[in-house]
């Protein structure tokens, strides 16, 4: 996990323009100018399917959309984006024993943030247990120092996380008691 941590610092090597999917293959710009409206794309949709079937109530779809809004600025301070590979699970992972030789299958990398790594890895279905607190030392440890409301922007990409994939896992009727317990953990932490 440590590893892995200095791997996704390295991600600030890559800075690229705009944010979120890339507008085409042959050049690696982001559909977004900003990070925030990112961040918040298709937000809306996601809690209106959570609203649907009763993961959430109308009390809580408000509380969740404050949470985003009252955050805006930490968001919208960051102008620059970075390849961030955006699906880091162990099917993704090459290993030679505890070393991590190669990261592939780029298909959803983005321009973004690459804190939003240490928000969503553990989310990811995997072998091994991703420990947040492991992959943050890492981080920090390659970057050289802790950047600025690092712990605010992993718990509100941990929550973001969480919306999308339990929006996906209930239109697909793979719901499971992972999802609910993440979701609720991601709420407990916002």
């Amino acid at each position: 996990c440590i590893e892995l941590g200095r791997i996704i610092a390295k991600q600030y090597k890559c800075p690229v323009d705009g944010f979120g999917r890339f507008i085409d293959s042959e050049q690696l710009q982001g559909n977004f100018n900003t990070l925030y409206e990112y961040l918040i794309s298709y937000m809306d949709f996601d809690l209106s399917i959570l609203l649907e079937y009763k993961i959430i109530n109308e009390e809580m779809f408000d509380n969740i959309q404050k949470v985003f809004i009252s955050d805006k600025n930490i968001f919208n301070a960051d102008k620059q984006a970075y390849l961030v590979h955006h699906d880091i699970a162990d099917h993704n992972l090459r290993y030679e024993g505890n070393r991590i030789l190669a990261i592939f299958d780029w298909e959803n990398a983005v321009a973004f943030d690459p804190i939003c790594e240490l928000g969503s890895a553990h989310t990811w279905l995997n072998h091994y247990e991703f420990k947040r607190e492991k992959m943050l030392e890492g981080f920090v440890s390659e970057l050289g120092f802790e950047p600025d409301n690092l712990h605010t922007k992993i718990s509100i990409y941990f929550l973001r996380t969480m919306l999308w994939k339990v929006c996906f896992a209930l239109r697909r009727g793979k719901y499971t008691e992972r999802h609910k317990k993440l979701l609720d953990q991601a709420l407990r932490e916002n």
